[in-house]
């Protein structure tokens, strides 16, 4: 296993992208008539001018605060350095239409409505929560209209030859491992699988860990909550009653330290799983001792001790665009996005150099990407449109209140 991570740390397959780099020189041309090959001496360029972009966005509601404002600011560092650089050629900008709905499908219908009819919109940055991503995925597609998701789960939102892609590595290819390895250590008898029934991404995560689970020979029951519910008494008090050896959750990042507390104050002992958004320092506040041990899986390691060369560069400047010693994985979520947007462009260019970006040569663009070598994710691989991670990092939250690293081991899990 790998070395301890300071702060955050993350069970996970870690994913990558590509660092956005100035395309070409300041004297570097392009013609604007669409036939120039090239920036001289560079690489291929765009046709200068602005390009919009459409950004659904969640700045509002229950999933702005942990997810949907840090996946924004993300997003618009990454854009800001491309444009600052002339990444896509001189002259050459990006522009974020941002519309806020709150995560909400009612809401996220038209406003995806209103960027298709939108004939300057030449893509999308979308889909925070499954629940609306399931709702729009159909106008998207039928409209043709490139679009990136930036973190929701919704495991049949991408298929070969959608037009809706997403970078970084889904939990359901995480989950199985940390299953495997916590079984391993702990030979547990029976586990308790608790996630939102109305969370397709959710449900579709805890069904993955369920079968790795029962596939162990571990006996496994569920508990169901809904991803609007604040109070998790009810809910515990249902899990104490199964008296499980370990319980692994799956809900909202913002629930899972909610129903640790509760568990924790009804006197539960026995372990703890959970989804990737519970190894956030800040967090640590909502849960105290009783996410100690707790056992987390990402693809995303924004520690100090992070060799990744890419890494060592990003994450002072995150630090300082946040303000955190360890930004959000939603706010890499968005620089992912990001990321993902300025290769589908660049691989457009390379396909039609100094010709004007559009929907349908953005789209080719971004089908054409296949490998993201440099991200906060790590290394990541394109397959049918969806990032693969190369790495594996078991993580927990010690006494202190950091996510450090766990080896695998029943010894290496933190106490209170």
């Amino acid at each position: 296993m790998r070395r301890s991570w300071w702060y955050r740390a993350w069970f996970a397959l870690i994913g990558t992208c590509v660092l956005v780099c100035a395309a070409c020189s300041s004297n570097s041309s392009t013609s604007s008539s669409g036939s120039s090959a090239a920036a001289q001496g560079g690489a291929p360029v765009l046709k200068p001018g602005t390009y919009t972009v459409g950004v659904e966005a969640a700045q509002t509601g229950a999933a702005a605060a942990s997810v949907g404002l840090p996946i924004l600011a993300g997003l618009q560092m990454e854009i800001n350095a491309a444009n600052s650089s002339a990444a896509l050629g001189p002259g050459v900008k990006i522009a974020l239409n941002v519309k806020n709905d709150g995560a909400d499908e009612a809401t996220a219908i038209p406003v995806v409505r209103g960027f298709i009819s939108d004939s300057s919109v030449v893509g999308m940055i979308c889909c925070v929560l499954s629940d609306a991503t399931g709702g729009i995925k159909p106008l998207l597609d039928a409209a043709h209209m490139p679009s990136i998701i930036t973190s929701a789960g919704l495991v049949t939102a991408t298929t070969t030859g959608s037009d809706i892609f997403r970078a970084y590595p889904l939990e359901t290819t995480l989950q199985p491992h940390l299953v495997d390895a916590f079984v391993k250590a702990f030979n547990p008898k029976s586990a308790v699988v608790v996630f939102d029934s109305d969370n397709q991404a959710g449900a579709a995560q805890a069904s993955a860990a369920a079968n790795e689970f029962k596939k162990d020979g571990v006996k496994v029951s569920e508990v169901q909550l809904l991803s609007t519910d604040t109070d998790m008494t009810g809910p515990a008090t249902s899990i104490i009653g199964k008296a499980p050896d370990v319980v692994y959750q799956d809900l909202l990042t913002a629930q899972v330290p909610s129903m640790i507390s509760e568990l924790t104050n009804l006197g539960y002992k026995g372990k703890e799983l959970a989804i990737a958004g519970l190894a956030d320092t800040t967090l640590f506040k909502n849960c105290g001792k009783g996410c100690v041990g707790a056992v987390a899986a990402t693809a995303y390691v924004p520690s100090p001790d992070n060799s990744d060369a890419f890494m060592k560069q990003w994450l002072p400047e995150a630090q300082k665009a946040t303000g955190q010693q360890a930004p959000s994985e939603g706010f890499a979520y968005g620089y992912l996005a990001g990321q993902f947007l300025v290769a589908g462009m660049k691989a457009a260019a390379e396909a039609s150099p100094g010709a004007a970006l559009t929907r349908s040569s953005l789209l080719a663009g971004l089908h054409a990407v296949k490998t993201l070598p440099a991200t906060p994710f790590g290394a990541l691989t394109m397959n049918d449109d969806q990032g693969d991670a190369s790495v594996i990092t078991f993580v927990q939250f010690n006494a202190e209140g950091q996510v450090v690293d766990w080896n695998g081991t029943a010894a290496g899990l933190d106490k209170p």
